[in-house]
């Protein structure tokens, strides 16, 4: 009979500082994207949102994006490389965010677009 399978918890290091990650998430996505450029690029659409409790936790806008991030492989990776470059244990959790949109961001564009065509606002 097979021996069974001992499954190890890594101990997450809880003492990792948001701005740490901040520093090291450029290097991150660049060496991600060198070992799975499918992932690396989709983590450049994605916002740091905080470290709790020992896990990066990172935004994305699309539930499809999430669960791409969340398969095994491609989570591992991503805890992976940042524990290497943060010299810390750290593990992964995604979010969806919704884009909040800013009162008046679409005001200077119309503007320019009445400009450049020569019209006028009608309400």
């Amino acid at each position: 009979t097979a021996e069974p399978e001992v499954v190890t918890k890594v101990v997450l290091d809880t003492e990792v500082a948001f701005s740490d990650v901040q520093v090291s998430w450029p290097s991150a996505v660049v060496k991600i994207t060198a070992l799975n450029a499918p992932v690396g690029n989709l983590l450049r659409r994605c916002e740091l949102i905080e470290v709790d409790g020992g896990h990066v936790v990172i935004g994305v806008k699309f539930s499809f994006h999430k669960q791409n991030i969340e398969l095994s492989k491609n989570r591992e990776l991503i805890a992976g490389v940042l524990t290497e470059l943060l010299g810390k244990n750290v593990g992964l959790k995604v979010q969806l965010v919704k884009e909040v949109p800013t009162v008046g961001a679409n005001e200077g564009a119309v503007a320019a677009a009445l400009q450049v065509f020569g019209g006028e606002l009608v309400e």
